[in-house]
């Protein structure tokens, strides 16, 4: 699986997933944790 096919992938289950308020609080829990780490 290329990288570009990772990408699009990661989207679209975004989009799906992205009103859900819980989902909303793990991605910023998550985003916190790994903005040192990775350059996604």
């Amino acid at each position: 699986m290329s990288r570009n096919e990772c990408q699009q992938l990661f989207q679209s289950s975004n989009a799906r997933i992205n009103n859900d308020p819980k989902v909303l609080t793990l991605k910023k829990e998550e985003s916190k944790k790994s903005k040192g780490k990775s350059n996604f």
